[in-house]
């Protein structure tokens, strides 16, 4: 009675599993459509390319190739026997490759967003790299020791022998969890340099007196957060996203832990697919361009009657016939 309950809750965690695969790569996919043309514009047609386009399309496409393939693979293999699977410890190995692709690729185009935001300042350059580094090193070990781990415990007598399901055929390690301490390290040191550097522009901005003439301080509130939002709320959603991997998998209990481990494991790779191909396309030309250039706003005084649109974010109608508007620089 116990194997037949163990076996319908690996089977229902089954169904889970590649239903979040399959909305995953729904995600992915409908982002992709929705944005190719702009892809098209801002990166196939660029006249020079930059080590971002090659990051780039290592991060979306093998994260939109290898999330498609994912939901394809559990869904085929949903309550299928454990013997049947023949490539099971193939498809995890490759799994992970492909996650570490599109999430170093992702963390590769905050750095070099980060750096163009500090004016390729070297010491800030020096540390990005380093950091990155460091977590490319430490996550890979990490990583394999994980997998190796989790083969010889697969083989142990503490393994359940479960013959349903794709989430009970493995167990991972019980200090498992710290393979999300190198993207939590990194991800605060990417939040740290962006907010820093966003409040110091913010509080610049403050200072000058920079919308006076704004009727509506929402509106102003709006542009100001535009400007920002990009730059640093992709790397705190990121962040965020591991804190809650890693108080997941240590919190955890060791019988809801492969599970749990299956099914998250498919966010970095949908989060990373998108965050890091949305930075640059969000960004256009600004990506590259010095922060201290999105905030360094150039003054002209326009006659226009009737309604303005600033830069195609936001319009409202001009009180007088003479208005200062706000251009950004790079865009």
């Amino acid at each position: 009675m116990a194997d037949v309950e163990l076996n319908q809750w690996f089977f229902s965690g089954d169904v889970v599993l590649s239903y979040l695969a399959l909305a995953g790569a729904t995600c992915m996919v409908y982002d992709y459509i929705t944005t190719l043309d702009i892809e098209i514009e801002i990166i196939w047609n660029r006249p020079k390319w930059k080590i971002p386009q090659g990051l780039f399309f290592l991060n979306r496409y093998s994260g939109l190739g290898w999330q498609i393939y994912t939901a394809s693979f559990l869904l085929r293999h949903v309550g299928v026997a454990s013997e049947e699977v023949r490539f099971r410890t193939t498809f995890n190995l490759i799994s992970a490759i492909f996650t570490l692709v599109t999430f170093f690729a992702m963390h590769g185009i905050m750095v070099c967003r980060v750096s163009s935001m500090y004016t390729h300042d070297r010491t800030i350059l020096k540390i990005l790299v380093i950091g990155f580094f460091v977590e490319f090193i430490s996550l890979t070990i990490i990583t394999v020791v994980v997998w190796y781990c989790g083969r010889m415990l697969a083989d142990s007598d503490v393994h359940i022998q479960n013959p349903l399901g794709f989430c009970g055929r493995e167990k991972f390690p019980p200090w498992m969890f710290i393979v999300w301490l190198p993207p939590v390290l990194f991800e605060f040191l990417i939040c740290t340099l962006a907010v820093t550097l966003g409040i110091r522009y913010y509080q610049q901005v403050g200072s000058r007196g920079m919308f006076p003439n704004f009727p509506n301080s929402s509106r102003s509130s709006s542009l100001l957060f535009i400007l920002l939002r990009d730059s640093i709320l992709f790397p705190v959603i990121f962040s965020l996203s591991c804190i809650v991997n890693l108080v997941s998998f240590y919190l955890l209990s060791t019988g809801l832990r492969t599970t749990t481990a299956h099914a998250i494991s498919l966010s970095p790779v949908v989060l990373s697919g998108l965050l890091g191909s949305r930075l640059i396309l969000n960004l256009r030309e600004s990506y590259y361009e010095p922060y201290e250039q999105e905030f360094n706003l150039r003054i002209e005084t326009l006659t226009m009657p009737g309604n303005i649109e600033l830069e195609g974010v936001i319009s409202m109608p001009c009180p007088n016939p003479t208005f200062t508007t706000l251009h950004t620089m790079g865009s």
